[in-house]
């Protein structure tokens, strides 16, 4: 029985130390792995030729253009632009042609000047007048476009009377006198006279009878 309980003892002993080699290589095994030399990772590296060249830059704004000089035009007669003759922005020469006006309704180049020189309504600054009297003359140098002249003014001072819901009369005091005109022929007489007084070059010949200075504005 004793033999046998040695027997035992001595296998277990046996069996407990090949467990602990195996368990002790084990460890050196996987540690020398551990430790042992690695092998490095590959990284990808893309390669390209350096160039020199512009990149382009967008830039998105919202602003205001603002001309150096500006020069506003005005017109001298009531009617329609048909066409213009230049674009915005555009360089612009004196004498270039730019409009070009609705001559159906009255010629453009036919001198007419009409004044309202008097305005009278009222008697205190802070009541509005319930009459007003506007005084003032015209002048042109053709009897048809006096005539033509007349009736614009009187279509006008309907127009503005029913906008603004009022009565409005329109009255002119008589024909009026006719246009001094020079006399052709003591003009043509009067021509070498003034080139030799003031030179060839200042004297200009209209091709169409001019209004007076009085009237150039």
């Amino acid at each position: 029985m004793k033999k046998r309980s040695l027997i035992l003892v001595a296998g277990i002993i046996g069996i407990a130390a090949v467990a602990a080699y195996i368990t002790r290589s084990s460890w050196m095994g996987g540690n020398a792995s551990a430790q042992g030399p690695q092998r490095p990772r590959m990284v990808s590296v893309e390669l390209a030729k350096a160039e020199r060249k512009s990149v382009p830059v967008d830039v998105d704004a919202i602003g205001m253009v603002t001309p150096i000089s500006s020069v506003a035009l005005k017109s001298r007669v009531e009617t329609t632009i048909v066409s213009v003759h230049f674009e915005d922005g555009a360089k612009v020469a004196e004498g270039d042609l730019l409009f070009t006006l609705d001559s159906r309704q009255i010629d453009a180049q036919d001198p007419k000047v009409l004044t309202i020189g008097s305005v009278h309504g009222g008697n205190r600054f802070n009541i509005i007048a319930d009459q007003v009297t506007l005084e003032g003359t015209m002048r042109t140098l053709d009897p048809a476009v006096r005539t033509a002249m007349k009736e614009r003014i009187q279509r006008a001072v309907n127009g503005v009377a029913a906008a603004n819901g009022v009565t409005a009369s329109l009255r002119f005091v008589g024909e009026g006198n006719e246009a001094t005109l020079n006399e052709p022929g003591l003009t043509r007489a009067s021509v070498p006279s003034l080139q030799r007084v003031y030179g060839a070059a200042r004297l200009i010949f209209l091709r169409r009878e001019g209004a007076p200075a009085g009237d150039q504005r």
